[in-house]
């Protein structure tokens, strides 16, 4: 059986900082490299699942980080 795709929202920011900020503010997701369906960022970005999105807007918001993109995507698991 091989790998599924699954639908996971990312986060894209204009900085490195802010994808690594996220990262240490939220305990739900982790970094990734930018998917290419995402234009936009630096780069990096941060990748969670669909459930966890108030808790990961929540911490933007408490801890003032930046974002450039919100969008879901398929990503391997």
């Amino acid at each position: 059986m091989g790998r599924q795709k699954k639908p996971m929202l990312v986060y894209a920011f204009n900085t490195t900082t802010g994808a690594l900020a996220l990262e240490d503010a939220c305990e739900h997701g982790r970094v990734i490299p930018l998917p290419a369906e995402v234009a936009a960022g630096c780069g990096l970005a941060y990748c969670v699942e669909l459930q966890y999105e108030k808790e990961v807007d929540a911490a933007l918001v408490a801890q003032q980080i930046q974002l450039a993109k919100k969008q879901v995507v398929a990503l391997y698991q």
